[in-house]
């Protein structure tokens, strides 16, 4: 079986090497980009299987690269898991009308990271395939 790919978008090249480790040990392939520009475009390219998307990056931010994402026929249907400081409802409500699946408040707990993407791919009809916990 071919291993998901997940791409981990984060301005902090700590948290990015944070997420790609986190990711690994559950088995699953990475790819990584520093900003939303270059997020997005990696997205296009490459055609993940999920993002793991920073909300608060200068330039194009984690809103604007979801709302592209779904906008894209080509990669719009890819799951989008936003990962944010901000922990407050109307910061998440904002990240779901964008049209992100799920989110990630930092910092995060390891275990969690792996289960909030399992749960993305069993709610988009794609658990147990490959990667399942």
């Amino acid at each position: 079986m071919t291993k998901r790919t997940i791409l981990i978008v984060d301005d902090d090249p700590e948290f990015r090497c944070l997420l790609q480790e986190i990711v690994g040990s559950g088995g699953y392939s990475t790819l990584e980009a520093k900003d939303g520009n270059e997020g997005l475009s990696l997205a296009r390219k490459a055609k993940p299987d999920m993002i793991l998307l920073d909300i608060e990056m200068p330039g194009m931010n984690g809103y604007e690269v979801c709302k592209a994402v779904r906008a894209d026929p080509a990669i719009g249907r890819t799951p989008v898991l936003l990962v944010t400081v901000h922990s407050k409802l109307p910061e998440l409500v904002k990240g779901l009308k964008a049209g992100a699946n799920d989110h990630l408040t930092k910092p995060f707990d390891p275990e969690e990271v792996l289960l909030r993407i399992h749960g993305v791919f069993k709610a988009a009809g794609t658990a147990g395939k490959d990667n399942a916990p």
